[in-house]
């Protein structure tokens, strides 16, 4: 599914059974208990399922890359599904790799509450009334299911709250893969569910990261509803910067 050719033969055998003998070099033995879903069989050999492959190589930190290879590769082969390969894009999009991966982890609670440590882990918590109407997907983990947001909302709320996403810049550097994952239908609807100043900003940064057809989709949807010119960073001045007529964009920070 990749070009990823791994130098051993990786088995899973159920939590309950252990090898009673020394394991071949050339194999590396996992315990974990397989639903029938994730089981397929190649050629008469048993296997897991192509999602429950690349869930697995996820897990054990496969590069992003190759993990993005393998899923379309097996949506263009019919081993996945449009919705298993667009919740595994999700997936790989939102957890980087160890060495990249973020301390902070942001929440969204219906009331503001201050933020918490797990160990080296910080949670901060952002407010959001509104939070029940918002787009979400669903994945599951050991300890149950876990929610967040859309690719879309992801967007939306990065231009929204800047300063919990490492400012404009390193927005617009993330919108540049986050892109990948974004559909304009729902782009449009989500955009509803938002201040429209924050589409205003979001429109003008996917043009800036060259992704016209996203930014197309959402212009109508600015046109008809913005009704004056918003600051593309809030907390700077405005005197003087140039306006975007089609955003009705104040470009008061360069990104």
């Amino acid at each position: 599914m990749s070009y990823w050719n791994p130098a051993k033969v990786h088995l899973t055998v159920p939590k309950q059974f252990r090898v009673r003998r020394d394991i071949p070099r050339h194999l590396v033995v996992h315990n974990a208990d397989l639903a029938d879903e994730e089981l397929a069989s190649v050629e008469g050999v048993p296997t897991t399922t192509v999602r429950r492959a690349i869930e697995d190589c996820h897990r054990k930190h496969l590069g992003p890359a190759l993990l993005r290879q393998a899923i379309e590769e097996g949506r263009r082969q019919g081993y996945l599904r449009g919705d298993e390969a667009r919740e595994l894009r999700e997936l790989v999009l939102r957890r980087p790799p160890r060495h990249q991966r973020a301390q902070v982890v942001q929440v969204m609670v219906r009331k503001n509450r201050s933020a918490i440590e797990c160990g080296r882990i910080r949670v901060e918590f952002v407010a959001r009334h509104d939070l029940e109407q918002m787009p979400v997907t669903e994945f599951k983990t050991p300890r149950g299911m876990a929610r967040y947001s859309t690719a879309e909302l992801t967007a939306l709320e990065m231009v929204g709250y800047p300063s919990h996403a490492g400012g404009l810049s390193n927005v617009a550097t993330v919108l540049r893969e986050l892109a990948e994952e974004m559909e304009a239908g729902l782009l449009v609807q989500t955009a509803a569910l938002s201040p429209v100043s924050w589409s205003q900003r979001l429109g003008y940064l996917l043009e800036l990261v060259q992704r016209a057809d996203l930014a197309h989709a959402l212009a109508p949807f600015v046109r008809d509803h913005a009704r004056s010119y918003t600051p593309l960073r809030r907390a700077a001045r405005t005197t003087g910067a140039h306006r975007n007529r089609t955003w009705k964009v104040i470009i008061n920070v360069d990104v």
